[in-house]
């Protein structure tokens, strides 16, 4: 900061913020009337609307092949080894394309770089049947890490998005609003990819039909968003006079200058809020990440759920998170609004407590057929339970992590996330290939007499065999081995206990270094003075700081 303004007067300028509640609340302006802007519907709820249905379009794309699998595996005879890899590579592209969208959504503007995003991943999701049906999987392998590419783009621009539209006091609720959409795609992308795979469309039977549908609702999506959204309050043609006011007086409060800035490379590298972010992104994303691309397969593998029955238990733990991560984020706005509570305390105690539900939880579930017989319900009963406790637990992180990044530089939202979410992105090629390294013993669904049983090979099922004794196989295929319900149980229970231990790191790091201030560096050398008349005229507005 600057000196004289930037030193004391700064200082005493943020305590009026913080102080100004009454202010805030009672401010005699028509044009910032709080029953019927700050509470009613406007544009920025719209934004909110069809960034809902922009992240529920991207997960159901993502998640479509994680059943879609179930039945490809069979046709084109891929090991676990195959299956890890397709499923992965989507992670490859989707880890470079991060900081590249958040800079550019907040250089040239979120709404072409979130558009572009969403349009590439569904152009590309309607090209898969035809490249896998190459029978190339390295051809299927790059359309994966190219449709990664272009999803990964979307939480930066829609970070850097709500930077411009989010007041500050209302910037969990929106944000969140519009990311639990993923939530819900997954939601509703499991059990009709479910449905999907056993039905024979004409023109797109089986299989082919998941990619297909679901890439022509993604068109219909990218129409509708070209055509009704725009980057800022200032641009937009059809917001009202008192939300404009409301919105731009509040945000001006947290010093996101209109002035673009070279982003501080090395001070956010020094940054040990960012990091608490950072810890808690990756901890969240590889129990996240370890669950959606293995769900499907552990509750058939493991579990012993058939592959046409398992939609609705594959789905259970996603509307659990989607409810938790939509409520936290009005509860902690709740929090921090009328109840006053310092936004990093808030922050917190949500982290704190979302990692702890969900890692034990998940320990949980490693165990869960000792904990069905303990309880007196099924081992599938047990299973789903605790997974969705588990997941639950993870929606509560939302408002704690979540949105952190607007709290510690809104200037630089976009780019934040790009970084936290790089970082984060590893687990997700990471956490499959370690669960498919784990997870050697494949569930034979060929008819025969290997059906239904599990074995250790380079295929699901083994080409010769005999039934001998006590269920057991000889005369088995050279490379092949048959595995045990022991076996099943002990590596699943290992890829789940890790997942556990990730969590309770990712509770105790932010705990300890996790912050709910502006940092320094959100205020570029040179930009003070634009940051000063920013706060002088959200005092004079009655906005004020979180």
């Amino acid at each position: 900061m600057g000196k004289g303004k930037g030193g004391a007067g700064k200082a005493e300028l943020q305590h009026l913020l913080s102080e100004s509640d009454n202010a805030r609340k009672t401010a005699a302006s028509p044009d910032r009337s709080p029953t019927i802007v700050r509470y009613g519907l406007g544009q920025r709820h719209a934004l909110a609307f069809l960034a809902f249905f922009g992240f529920f379009m991207v997960y159901a794309l993502r998640v479509n092949l994680s059943v879609a699998i179930l039945k490809m595996k069979t046709e084109f005879q891929w090991n676990s080894a195959s299956q890890s890899l397709v499923l992965s590579s989507f992670f490859f592209g989707y880890l470079f394309s991060q900081i590249p969208g958040g800079y550019l959504a907040g250089k040239y503007g979120a709404k072409t770089v979130f558009g572009i995003g969403v349009f590439a991943t569904t152009a590309l999701t309607l090209l898969t049947p035809v490249v896998a049906e190459t029978k190339h999987l390295w051809l299927l392998v790059t359309l994966r890490i190219l449709e990664g590419f272009g999803e990964g783009v979307t939480y930066p621009a829609m970070m850097a998005m709500w930077a411009r539209w989010a007041p500050p006091l209302e910037r969990t609720k929106l944000a969140t609003s519009g990311f639990v959409g993923s939530y819900a795609g997954t939601i509703v992308g499991l059990p009709l990819s479910y449905f999907l795979i056993g039905t024979n469309i004409p023109g797109m039977p089986g299989w082919q039909s998941v990619f297909y549908i679901l890439g022509m609702i993604g068109l219909v999506w990218a129409a509708a968003w070209w055509w009704f959204i725009y980057d800022t309050p200032e641009s937009h043609p059809y917001i009202t006079a008192a939300e404009r006011k409301y919105i731009t007086s509040a945000i001006k409060s947290q010093q996101v200058g209109t002035q673009y800035a070279a982003v501080p490379w090395g001070k956010l590298a020094r940054s040990i809020p960012l990091y608490a972010v950072i810890v808690s992104h990756v901890c969240n994303n590889w129990a996240f990440y370890a669950l959606l691309t293995g769900l499907s397969t552990y509750l058939h593998s493991g579990v012993g759920v058939a592959t046409d029955q398992g939609g609705l238990d594959a789905c259970l733990p996603y509307i659990a998170i989607f409810l938790t991560a939509f409520g936290s984020g009005r509860v902690a706005d709740w929090l921090r609004d009328t109840m006053q509570y310092p936004t990093g305390m808030v922050r917190k105690a949500f982290n704190t407590v979302s990692f702890i539900i969900a890692g034990t939880f998940l320990m949980f579930t490693g165990v869960s057929k000792d904990v069905g017989t303990y309880v007196g319900v099924s081992h599938r009963f047990a299973s789903v339970a605790c997974i969705t406790i588990a997941q639950g637990g993870l929606g509560l992180s939302f408002g704690g992590w979540g949105v952190n990044h607007l709290d510690i530089g809104p200037r630089y939202a976009g780019v934040l996330m790009g970084i936290t979410n790089s970082v984060a992105t590893i687990p997700g090629f990471v956490a499959p290939e370690v669960t498919g390294i784990i997870v050697s013993c494949n569930v034979c669904d060929k008819d025969g007499l290997a059906k239904g049983y599990h074995f250790r090979g380079p295929s699901p099922c083994p080409p010769h065999l005999a039934l001998g004794p006590n269920n057991t196989f000889v005369n088995v295929t050279a490379g092949f081995t048959q595995c045990s319900d022991a076996d099943v149980e002990s590596e699943w229970k290992t890829v789940f206990f890790i997942s556990a231990g990730l969590c309770f790191v990712g509770a105790a790091f932010y705990a300890v270094c996790g912050s709910g201030k502006v940092q320094s560096w959100n205020t570029p050398e040179g930009l003070e003075e634009e940051d000063d008349e920013l706060i002088d005229g959200s005092i004079q507005t009655g906005a004020s700081t979180a």
